[in-house]
This record gives C-alpha cells, sequence and structure tokens, in this order.
C-alpha cells in the first residue's frame, strides 16, 4: 500500500513512518496541490492521511478531488479537534475515516492497520452488508449519471419506465415505525410528545436491550437513541442494531458535545445526531429526513429483488448492463459476476463467485452471448 501524507507539519511524517509498518511507504507532501499531481499518476492501492490544516487547498475541496479522480483511492482525515458536521459532511463525501482527538498518531496508526487487516481477511457482518450494498447500488448511481448526461435512447426509455415505476411503489409506502429509546423518564416523555404530533406508529422503552429485542420482532423504520443508556454502551448498541437492521435509520441524542465519541457513531451511519436540548423543529426535520432515507433505501433494494429482473425483457436487461459497464469502467471499477446477478438471477445457480471480475465487454450484443454462454451452457 502507498500511503500519501498532506500535511504543512513535517514532524507528522516523521511520527507516522516511525509508527507505520516497513512495508508501507510514505511520500510526504506539504502542499495539496503537489500532492494531488502525483495521484493523478498513481491511485492503484493508495491510502492519503490528510490534515485538515493544509493550506494551500482547503481539506474539503481536497477530498473532492481526489474523488474525481478515482472513488477508489482511501482517506484519512485526522485532526486535533474538527465541529461535528464537518465530520459527518467528510464521511457523507465517502473518507474512510475522520480522527480526531488526542493521540492523533496511534489513532491512526490503528485505523491503518485495522484497514490493512481488512483487506487481507473476510470482515464480520456491518462491513460486509455494506461493501455489498455500494456494489449492488452502483445501478442507481449509473441511472442518476444518466438523467443528467445520456448517451442512449434506449436506456433513457428503461430510466423512465423504473422512475415510474419508483414513484409508485414509493406512493404506496406509509411512514415507517418509530422506536424510541431513552432511560430518562421526563425526557422520553417529552420525545413521544414531540414526535405523536406528526407521526402515529411509536413504541418507547427505557432499556436498550429492550429495545433491541423489540427490533429484532418488529419492522421499525427510525430508531431514536439516547448514547448514554444505564444498562446499555449506546456505540455498541447503534452497532448492533445496524448489523439486526441495515436499511434502520439511527438518531442519536445526546446531553454530551464529545467529538469523539459523535465521530464513531457517525462512521456508522447514524442519520442524525443531535444534542440536547432538542427542539420539535429540528428533531421533526431529523425524523422526516430518516423516513425519506429509509424509504428510498428500501424501494432500491425492491428494485433489484424485483424491478431490473421481473419487469425488464431480455433486451432491456442487456442495455442496462451495457449502461452499467460503461459507467463503472468510468469509475475504474470492476464489472462483476454480481452485476449480472442483479438482473439474470437465474444465472446464481451457476455456482459462479460474485466477486469474479468480468472480461472487457464493450456491446450490448457482446453481453447477450456472454450471458448466453451460461444460459445455454
Amino acid at each position: 500500500m502507498k500511503v500519501i501524507l498532506i500535511s504543512p507539519y513535517k514532524n507528522d511524517h516523521d511520527v507516522f513512518n516511525d509508527q507505520l509498518e516497513s512495508t508501507m511507504y510514505i511520500s510526504f507532501y506539504d502542499n495539496a496541490k503537489d500532492a494531488l499531481d502525483t495521484i493523478e499518476d498513481h491511485t492503484n492501492d493508495v491510502l492519503i492521511l490528510l490534515s485538515t490544516k493544509i493550506a494551500d487547498i482547503a481539506y474539503e475541496d481536497v477530498i473532492d478531488h481526489v474523488f474525481d479522480i478515482s472513488k477508489e483511492i482511501k482517506i484519512i482525515v485526522f485532526s486535533t479537534y474538527s465541529m461535528i458536521d464537518d465530520i459527518n459532511l467528510c464521511l457523507e463525501k465517502g473518507v474512510y475515516d475522520f480522527i480526531v482527538g488526542d493521540d492523533i498518531y496511534s489513532k491512526v496508526t490503528l485505523a491503518i492497520n485495522s484497514m490493512s487487516k481488512q483487506s487481507k481477511q473476510a470482515t464480520a457482518s456491518q462491513k460486509s452488508i455494506t461493501a455489498i450494498s455500494q456494489n449492488k447500488f452502483a445501478i442507481f448511481e449509473m441511472i442518476d449519471s444518466m438523467k443528467i448526461n445520456s448517451l442512449c435512447k434506449e436506456l433513457d426509455e428503461i430510466i423512465k419506465i423504473y422512475d415510474t415505476w419508483f414513484e409508485k411503489s414509493l406512493s404506496n409506502l406509509n411512514d415507517l415505525p418509530i422506536l424510541i429509546i431513552e432511560d430518562e423518564d421526563v425526557f422520553r416523555k417529552l420525545l413521544v410528545d414531540m414526535v405523536s404530533q406528526s407521526f402515529s406508529k411509536i413504541t418507547d422503552v427505557a432499556e436498550g436491550l429492550k429495545g433491541f429485542e423489540l427490533l429484532k420482532s418488529n419492522t421499525f423504520g427510525v430508531a431514536i437513541i439516547d448514547l448514554f443508556l444505564n444498562d446499555s454502551d449506546g456505540v455498541e448498541l447503534i452497532r448492533k442494531l445496524k448489523v439486526e437492521n441495515p436499511l434502520l435509520q439511527i438518531i442519536v441524542v445526546t446531553a454530551f458535545d464529545l467529538v469523539d465519541v459523535a465521530s464513531n457513531v457517525l462512521k456508522m451511519g447514524v442519520s442524525d445526531y443531535l444534542q440536547k436540548p432538542i427542539t420539535k423543529q429540528d428533531l421533526l426535520a431529523a425524523i422526516n429526513k430518516a423516513q425519506n432515507v429509509y424509504k428510498n433505501n428500501l424501494i432500491k433494494q425492491r428494485a433489484i429483488d424485483e424491478f431490473f429482473c421481473k419487469h425488464l425483457d431480455s433486451e432491456q436487461k442487456y442495455c442496462l448492463l451495457e449502461g452499467l459497464f460503461h459507467y463503472k469502467n468510468k469509475c475504474n471499477k470492476p464489472f462483476l459476476m454480481e452485476d449480472l446477478y442483479q438482473v439474470f438471477p437465474e444465472l446464481i445457480n451457476k455456482n459462479i463467485y460474485e466477486k469474479t471480475k468480468l472480461p472487457p465487454i464493450i456491446s450490448k450484443e457482446s453481453i447477450k452471448r456472454f450471458v448466453s454462454s451460461f444460459t445455454y451452457d
């Protein structure tokens, strides 16, 4: 792995160079411009350590520039102090990690070692689920991209059919039930009172363990969780809830302004992080956003399970796969057997590993021949 350190401080390089494994070569840049020029020529197996103190280009813009070059590059941002909104913004952009607080060097080293281990062995539960989802959702990224810059009338018609199906499916969805986990009786009642003015399906509990058991046997779209509960570690509870239901949108509420903790839970994919005292307006806005995200992700999951494989004929499927191939090729992402499985699930019984990279198919006809070679094997 090639490590590119972008920081105004030479001392950062000296310390990281001592702490990281000897197999990792660190290139140091005290300005972002030179680093970006280098990155354009080296995009394979690259990790960027980015200090928020870099001066010539704002670190947020550096992130955008890097992902314009390749979304496969991993970025770890580090800072002694940052606002929660800044951390959330960077994580939404797609950075691998945002590390804040004291003892930055040890934390960054730990994150890199963890990344190295994950690349050598299968990761458990949530990270595996997330990785699979990200590849499956590439088809939706392609659809959004084609709406802006389409080059194929046939694909345009397919996207119109999909949009009609999506909007109809979305309109048939009601608001999902809401779970509130808060151990302070007075504040739990306040949350219920505020939420019940706009939503009717609400379940509230005082214990994290009870909330988790309820989630295992019921469908909730949104969970509002106090980060510090008497019977549970809030961060661990969030991890368990997301593993149990990856689509669940979690809104964290807390009376404490702890940047380290906020950074950790934001990296786990929580929908919002609200600090007490909470206004009704902020809470309802967070719930509405979470409900919309849940519904959209649920319909996309249904599109993968139903629309692409059942609502399109074979010719439309070939056209869709051709568009997906060209989109992924443009983004430097491999075209995988898993991509075929999304529209031709009957191929799954051929027992070909879903992460198998496919040959450079460049047209609808060649995709058709490739699929047919399995269908009639």
